[in-house]
């Protein structure tokens, strides 16, 4: 229930961009570079925007690819080594990549990033929806699913790592050690 509280926090304290992060998180090489990058097209396509607007419930829910005009969450982390259809894991240099995913929306809950709408959103969907209590990543795709308005994009390669799950760096692709000539 903690990232519950955090959604609530943000609301309460109108922070308008939020980084959350478990306790396990391990960062790629160069995480504020790659994040900055990251950001930067995040706001260039649209998919991420801050204001005191947030995007509304209308006659129809977004459609599962949609950019624009919707309350985004982006997830930079995983945690079961999950990419996007359209990544291309097994090239080492895969150029990065950020897709939709409203029906998964959650690949893993170590590090999302999210605007004061979208924990709004959140929020809301809770207090609308009846459920019991399920695991963060299973809440979210829950959530995001009823939503009308949540949007959930991932970055891939992914930014962070769960800690309890790398074993061995060197089998994950942004940690691989390489000999250049």
């Amino acid at each position: 229930m903690k990232h519950v509280d955090v959604w609530h926090d943000i609301v309460e304290r109108n922070i308008q961009l939020a980084l959350i992060l478990e306790d396990d998180v391990i960062f790629v090489p160069f995480f504020k570079e790659k994040l900055i990058r990251m950001m930067y097209a995040a706001f260039n396509s649209n998919a991420l925007e801050i204001n005191e607007r947030c995007v509304k419930a209308k006659w129809r829910s977004i459609s599962n690819d949609e950019w624009t005009h919707q309350n985004p969450m982006i997830v930079i982390g995983t945690c079961l080594n999950l990419h996007g259809q359209h990544f291309q894991s097994h090239l080492w240099n895969a150029s990065p990549i950020l897709t939709t995913h409203k029906a998964h929306a959650s690949r893993c809950s170590h590090a999302y990033i999210l605007t004061l709408c979208s924990a709004k959103s959140l929020i809301e969907q809770i207090q609308q929806q009846k459920n019991a209590f399920l695991p963060i990543d299973h809440m979210q795709n829950y959530l995001f699913r009823l939503s009308p308005t949540l949007q959930s994009f991932w970055i891939d390669p992914p930014l962070v790592y769960q800690g309890n799950q790398v074993v061995d760096l060197d089998q994950l692709n942004t940690f691989a050690k390489r000999t250049y000539k």
